[in-house]
């Protein structure tokens, strides 16, 4: 599933001659052109697969409490995911909330499309 995932992602970048490039063709990594509504998509649906239940999804700035993380998943534990573009940082917001809730005890993970391998790990422990 790793690679038909991977595959999957990087097929939505463009192409030139093999290589990413942005709109302006200047070649660039093909993780820096995923966009994080896309990278959203996929880890949802790999949630899914895995038999995550969504409990909560951040819709957008506003219509969200500020600093929320972008994904809440419950199977036999409740994780919190932040999903940032590969070069996307936290805001200071979002930063104090996910501290807030790390010391409150909950599972809270920042990830990245090239995290691709963690998040499978994360999503499928315990493994069934």
């Amino acid at each position: 599933m790793r690679s038909i995932q991977k595959t999957h992602i990087i097929a939505k970048t463009a192409r030139v001659n093999g290589i990413a490039a942005n709109a302006a063709g200047k070649l660039v990594d093909p993780l820096d052109l995923i966009r994080e509504r896309d990278f959203q998509a996929n880890v949802r649906k790999l949630a899914k697969l895995l038999g995550w239940h969504e409990v909560g999804c951040t819709w957008n700035s506003r219509h969200s409490v500020s600093g929320e993380p972008d994904l809440r998943l419950c199977r036999e534990r409740v994780i919190w995911l932040e999903l940032k573009r590969e070069r996307g940082r936290c805001s200071d917001t979002q930063t104090e909330t996910i501290a807030a809730l790390r010391a409150a005890g909950a599972e809270v993970h920042v990830f990245r499309p090239s995290d691709w391998d963690q998040i499978e790990t994360v999503l499928d422990w315990p493994k069934r």
